[in-house]
């Protein structure tokens, strides 16, 4: 029997203690609260239960084994490092914390004692999450693309934090377990009416690698009380409206499908389908997500939302926070931090249910991270490859600098670089990049800091990487190219020399514009001496024609060419020196056309 100490009595509390006393295998024996009001009313309804006033008595009575916590969001890293540091298995209501740094901490503390620690993401036992996880992974949604969240309310209103951190933690929990991926950027913009700087509405936008975009409407000032989700998918949708008794789920066979016309331009024909409502098996889920703590609390095992997920969230709370500050720019999650052992791969790494399509380009951040670079002097920059062990395999000439740091005012951390690196005459790669194995460079390549970069890249004489941008593996970019700051190129890519990349919306603003690199998609092929716009996406396979301007996207498997760029034929017009078809089996191939 597991004896359950709770902390908090207010809104959610009482409920904690009547779903944690009513299953068969834990008994709540100690609550706490510093309203004797509120602990009179308890104590009327559970005469067994002891009621203290702090949580030190808590801590003190010897009638707890585990302990929840059900406090204002302010109070919960202190209330849980106390209980941890006691050893006293833990359930947090969400979110975990205020900061990251304080959810790695308290997930430290935990694991290094043996003990279960749990948050309260609850909408992650909830039947409908469940079912809309099972339709993603069927493939029944095809690739998703968009996901948008609203909830809201006419209260309660909370002055201790906005409308974002109170209700927007349901919502990132379950797109998060769906996606199975976290976002490279968000941005935030809410507006405060009732108490100052404590913002009522907020609307967050998130863009993830895999590329798809979600939002997560937040209110406490709403005249009806809304809980929807919508999934948009290439094939279908589906939607959650939570307050619906019965029929939560409901799958549209809904969309636009391509086509071609006579000269090979996209077309899109509207599909109205019909909807289907899928049946739940309904349970409490607040019943199941106690039932589960007190499970992992006896088997050890790690809990569905351990505190590794609830960092997840309270990450991109954080940002959103910093957004929200910054009237509303975007917050870059692509920085690499600083964990011993870890290796975050940005680049070409799809997710587990979005299908082949990796990434799409982080359309900017805020004009504070888009300062242009300023280039160090030998007092600003100094080779650091005292704290860089030299790869297996390697091989630098005598002029090759790596590690170098800019005096940018803003931290990169430390350069990692794979095995097999061959690194040509001035060659210079700054610190805070993740790059993989067998990196060639020409002569004079420069990367910059804050880069992700795949495996068995090829980079060319007198080529700069500049900040930010993540490049997949197997990726070939040849002389005399510049790639801006937020360029995304996916696996297996060909540049040819001197080609122009843009990333400036407004060049020679002096606004807070927003910068968006291009994106490559796998496979494409760009000829020499082009020029692509900013923000313009060149589909999968897509081969552009040298010297073409490309000024909008480029769909997969076609060939463009002309300035502005047309589409001219698919690649299915192409074939290799074999004759097969072109991109049938190896990606780099030499092609002619017919």
């Amino acid at each position: 029997m597991l004896r359950i100490g709770i902390i908090g009595l207010g809104y959610w509390g009482p409920n904690l203690v009547r779903v944690f006393d009513s299953l068969p295998d834990a008994r709540v024996t100690v609550v706490c609260d510093r309203d004797p009001r509120r602990r009179t009313e308890l104590w009327a309804s559970y005469p067994g239960v002891c009621c203290v006033g702090t949580s030190d008595e808590l801590f003190t009575s010897g009638l707890v084994d585990a302990v929840v916590i059900a406090t204002p969001t302010a109070t919960h890293f202190e209330l849980a490092r106390a209980a941890l540091t006691r050893g006293f298995h833990t359930f947090v209501e969400k979110p975990l914390a205020r900061t990251a740094a304080q959810c790695e901490e308290l997930a430290e503390l935990a694991e290094s004692r043996g003990l279960t620690l749990m948050v309260g993401h609850v909408y992650l036992f909830t039947a409908a999450v469940a079912k809309l996880a099972e339709i993603i992974a069927a493939g029944e949604l095809g690739e998703i693309r968009s996901i948008s969240a609203a909830r809201n309310n006419l209260g309660p209103v909370r002055s201790d934090v906005n409308a974002l951190w109170d209700l927007a933690p349901h919502d990132l929990s379950i797109i998060l377990h769906l996606l199975g991926e976290k976002p490279d950027s968000v941005n935030c913009q809410g507006l405060a009416t009732l108490n100052p700087d404590v913002q009522d509405i907020c609307m967050l936008t998130m863009h993830f690698p895999s590329g798809i975009m979600a939002t997560v409407h937040s209110s406490w000032l709403h005249p009806t009380k809304v809980r929807q989700m919508t999934i948009v998918g290439d094939r279908g949708m589906a939607q959650f409206d939570d307050m619906q008794p019965l029929d939560k789920i409901n799958v549209f066979d809904s969309g636009m499908d391509r086509s071609m016309d006579g000269d090979l331009s996209p077309a899109f024909r509207c599909r109205a389908g019909a909807a289907t409502t899928r049946d739940l098996i309904h349970q409490e889920p607040l019943l199941a997500e106690c039932a589960h703590f007190v499970g992992c609390v006896a088997s050890g095992k790690i809990p569905r939302s351990d505190a590794r997920t609830a960092l997840d969230v309270v990450q991109v709370l954080a940002a959103a926070d910093r957004s929200l500050h910054a009237g509303g720019g975007r917050i870059s999650l692509l920085a690499p931090r600083d964990v011993p052992g870890s290796r975050r791969r940005w680049a070409s790494r799809p997710s587990r249910v979005v299908g082949r399509h990796s990434f799409r380009p982080p359309p900017g951040l805020i004009a504070t991270r888009i300062s242009p670079p300023h280039e160090p002097t030998r007092s600003q920059a100094a080779p650091l490859l005292a704290d860089l062990m030299e790869p297996r395999g390697s091989t630098w000439d005598a002029d090759a600098r790596v590690g170098y740091r800019a005096d940018r005012g803003e931290g990169g951390g430390s350069l990692q670089l794979g095995d097999g690196a061959r690194l040509r005459s001035g060659t210079v790669i700054y610190d805070g990049s993740e790059i993989g194995t067998g990196l060639q460079t020409g002569h004079n390549v420069v990367i910059r800091e804050e880069n992700c970069i795949g495996d068995d890249v090829s980079i060319w004489s007198n080529t700069v990487v500049d900040y930010g941008c993540r490049v997949g593996d197997r990726v070939k970019i040849h002389c005399n190219n510049y790639i801006p700051q937020y360029t995304v190129i996916e696996d297996d890519v060909f540049i040819a020399p001197g080609c122009s990349f843009a990333n400036d919306v407004h060049p020679g603003c002096s606004c807070s514009a927003t910068m968006r690199g291009p994106v490559l998609r796998r496979g494409a092929r760009i000829g020499a001496g082009c020029t692509i716009l900013p923000g313009v996406e060149v589909g999968e396979f897509a081969l552009v024609g040298a010297g073409s301007v490309v000024t909008r996207d480029v769909p997969p498997h076609t060939v463009v060419a002309g300035s502005p760029a047309r589409v001219l034929r698919a690649t299915t017009e192409l074939r290799c020196e074999d004759g097969s078809t072109a991109y049938s089996g190896d990606p780099i191939t030499i092609l002619e056309a017919r």
